[in-house]
């Protein structure tokens, strides 16, 4: 457990006003999982973490929305108030408070509510393995990057010096996830000769070679589910900084079969919208702006999904998804705010080379208006 005092406080906390956006760069910037909303005089308002955060995207928040709105909805969803204790508090108690309460953070507050001190349950050490398998689908011919792909197959195709795929087992091994299987048809040779069995990389990497395509879901049907009970399926060509633990996290807590990567489209209309009554002119809207929530191809499952997938046959995760929520089985969305790039067209190409060089939240949202 540890212990932030008055002194170190000041990176955990923002105001009412402050915004979703700026709650995402709190949480990204002091890696306590947190952000402490106080009002002016330092009184204890609530505390917003990174799942609240997804959870209010999922309702309707916007990243420009005040936090005041996020921790409303909270409080509609949750349905009881955030957990402190009193300054006099030992750190027995303080432990015992969040083994009870099945809490990370607890807020330590002086007899006026104001904050005086932060506890964190010890964070798992980021070398801990997570308990999950990585599929990574790499089998896609890529022919909306042709000619690019002629030789090359997309996964392999160069982001400044590295591979597509490299980038993504990075990821991967940022977060945790050791065991590795790409799923493999078109120029799977490059693939393998590249990876071998991923000790090079400080993975353990498996394949799936597809003698016939299966889809963005069939070759899943072919894991020895006695191995791999969770799974993070990744799309070979999907660039992304969401936190895998925290998707792990979320789809635990979701108690679902399937949880779906969501990241943010927006379509900016390339004209001023005019508003009408009759022949008047009631309004003017200049280049406004839709966003949508849209299948990032990242997704987290559990094997015992796996038999809705037919054997033998070409499937897709999309068919995974109708067919498990036709059968009665909820499927979670699970929100990306964090950068996110599905490199599909030559467009998206030019600007993942950015990848390496730009950071930030929302990045590589992709505008309809880019593309």
């Amino acid at each position: 457990m540890e212990i932030i005092d008055l002194a170190g406080l000041a990176r955990f906390t923002l105001t009412p006003v402050s915004t979703m956006r700026d709650a995402m760069a709190c949480i990204n910037a002091n890696a306590g999982g947190v952000a402490l909303i106080v009002d002016k005089e330092g009184r204890l308002r609530g505390l917003i973490t990174d799942g609240d955060i997804r959870r209010a995207l999922l309702a309707g928040c916007g990243i420009d929305d005040m936090v005041d709105r996020a921790l409303a909805i909270k409080a509609n969803q949750v349905r009881k108030g955030h957990v402190s204790v009193p300054s006099n508090a030992t750190r027995h108690d303080i432990l015992a408070t969040l083994n009870s309460h099945g809490v990370a953070h607890l807020p330590i507050v002086d007899e006026e509510s104001r904050v005086v001190a932060l506890a964190i349950r010890s964070a798992a050490v980021i070398d801990e393995m997570l308990p999950v398998t990585a599929v990574v689908m790499a089998g896609g011919f890529g022919r909306r990057l042709g000619p690019l792909t002629a030789e090359v197959p997309k996964p392999m195709l160069p982001i400044g010096a590295q591979p597509i795929l490299e980038l993504i087992i990075e990821q991967l091994r940022r977060h945790g996830v050791r065991d590795v299987v790409i799923t493999t048809h078109y120029r799977a040779g490059q693939i393998v000769s590249h990876f071998g069995d991923g000790r090079g990389f400080d993975v353990n990497i498996d394949y799936i070679h597809e003698e016939t395509p299966l889809g963005t879901a069939g070759a899943l049907r072919l894991l020895d589910r006695r191995r791999h009970d969770t799974l993070l399926v990744v799309n070979g060509d999907v660039l992304c900084r969401t936190d895998y633990r925290s998707m792990l996290s979320f789809h635990q807590e979701q108690d679902v079969e399937l949880s779906v990567g969501l990241a943010n489209y927006e379509f900016v209309v390339p004209f001023g919208i005019v508003d009408t009554e009759g022949t008047r002119i009631t309004g003017l809207r200049e280049k406004p702006g839709l966003t949508f929530l849209v299948n990032a191809g990242i997704y987290m499952l559990k094997s015992s999904i796996l038999d809705l997938i037919p054997p033998d046959q070409p499937f897709d995760m999309t068919d995974l998804i109708e067919i498990a929520m036709a059968t009665g089985r909820p499927v979670a969305g699970y929100p990306i705010h964090e950068g996110w790039l599905d490199i599909g067209r030559h467009e998206d190409y030019g600007r993942a080379m950015n990848w390496l060089s730009e950071d930030g939240p929302g990045h590589f949202q992709k505008k309809a208006s880019d593309v």
